[in-house]
C-alpha cells in the first residue's frame, strides 16, 4: 500500500474509529474493506453477528472517505448513511424473483429495504485530501460496505 497513499489513508482512518484490533464481544465480529472508484477513496470497518437461526446483523459501521474537497461535511455524512441504508438493503435483501418466467418484483412498492430499527450505528471519517474539486461521496462508500459485512463464519458473502 505505499506506492498508494490514498488508499492507505482511507484505510487507516477506518481502522482507527473503527477499533479494528481491539477485542470484541464473543459473538461479535468484525470485517474490513476497502474502495476507490468515483473520484473518492472509501474504506469501512463493520462490527457484525449471527444469530443462531443465522440471521446477520450489522451493529456498527465506521465509514472513512476521501472525496476531495469536503464542502459540506455534515452532506457528505448523510450521503454516506444514504448509501450505508442502501447498500445492506441490498445486501441483505435484494433478489429479483421471477415467477413463471417473469419478474415479479417490478417496483419499489415490493422492495425490501432496511427499517431504521435495524440499521447499524453509522460514523463517517472525513479524510483529509490533496485531491482537487470534488468527487463522489455515496457511490464509493455503497461499494466498501457490503465486502466489510460478509458473514463471520467465512463461508459466503450476507445475502449470498
Amino acid at each position: 500500500m505505499s506506492k498508494h497513499p490514498k488508499h492507505l489513508a482511507v484505510l487507516n482512518a477506518a481502522a482507527e474509529k473503527g477499533d479494528w484490533g481491539k477485542p470484541l464481544p464473543a459473538g461479535l465480529h468484525r470485517g474490513i474493506a476497502q474502495f476507490m472508484g468515483y473520484g473518492s477513496y472509501s474504506a469501512a470497518t463493520a462490527e457484525v453477528s449471527v444469530s443462531p437461526q443465522g440471521k446477520l446483523k450489522v451493529h456498527r459501521m465506521v465509514l472513512a472517505l476521501n472525496c476531495g474537497h469536503a464542502v459540506n461535511p455534515s452532506q457528505i455524512a448523510a450521503q454516506v448513511e444514504g448509501s450505508v441504508a442502501y447498500g445492506l438493503s441490498a445486501t441483505l435483501y435484494g433478489e429479483m424473483v421471477i415467477d413463471k418466467g417473469r419478474v415479479a418484483n417490478l417496483n419499489f412498492d415490493t422492495y425490501e429495504i432496511m427499517r431504521l430499527a435495524e440499521m447499524p450505528k453509522v460514523e463517517t471519517v472525513i479524510v483529509p485530501t490533496t485531491i482537487s474539486g470534488a468527487a463522489s461521496a455515496s457511490r464509493p462508500s455503497a461499494w466498501s460496505r457490503p465486502r466489510c459485512s460478509c458473514d463471520p463464519r467465512g463461508d459466503r458473502q450476507a445475502g449470498a
